[in-house]
């Protein structure tokens, strides 16, 4: 059924010889089982997690906010399996907890590097548990798969969980009225 190692466990290597897609699955003795499936393959979710999108991220999805969470989500819903997409965590039951999203760009002050894992979003109740390394590896997955060499991330917040996923900061820019960390996991290459 895929790969059953701890989440921190998880690597681009790893991962490519567990699940068909080669998206990473987790679990094992005494844990809950954690699939990570492309959004093209479960799209039904983008109305799920909507709201949630919402509520984390009031300043950009909020009502009369610049941002349009159920537009945002179905674009990363892509049947052709190019950018934007996404990944969705659930768990053994099919229940979602967790999505992320990779896009061409990100924040306008690096448009010239990509892709970006944005949209990070883990239910509240599931959070420090792996989901969001088990994300990220997905991400990395489908980077691979189209080619990239390098992915990018802008945070505000996730920076011990980059850090521990093995990207490495490269810049801090100031955005969005705050001081946003750049930044770059690089990619393994054909082999």
């Amino acid at each position: 059924m895929g790969i059953r190692r701890s989440p921190r466990a998880v690597s681009v290597e790893t991962v490519k010889s567990g699940d068909p897609r080669g998206l990473p699955t987790s679990g094992g003795a005494g844990t809950q089982c954690v699939n990570v499936i492309p959004l093209r393959e479960c799209a039904d979710l983008c109305g799920f997690f909507a709201p949630h999108f919402a509520a984390e991220w009031p300043d950009w999805y909020g009502p009369g906010r610049r941002g349009d969470a159920v537009a945002d989500l179905d674009a990363c819903a892509n049947r052709a399996g190019q950018l934007p997409l996404g990944v969705v965590a659930v768990d053994a039951g099919g229940a979602p907890i967790g999505i992320a999203a990779l896009k061409p760009t990100s924040i306008d002050t690096y448009t010239h590097v990509g892709p970006w894992a944005v949209a990070g979003y883990i239910i509240p109740d599931r959070r420090r548990g792996g989901v969001g390394a088990l994300l990220l590896s997905a991400l990395s997955v489908e980077a691979c798969r189209l080619g990239f060499q390098a992915i990018y991330c802008a945070t505000v917040g996730a920076a011990s969980l980059l850090e521990r996923e093995g990207w490495r900061q490269i810049d801090a820019v100031a955005h969005d009225g705050g001081t946003q960390r750049i930044f770059r996991r690089t990619l393994p290459g054909p082999g």
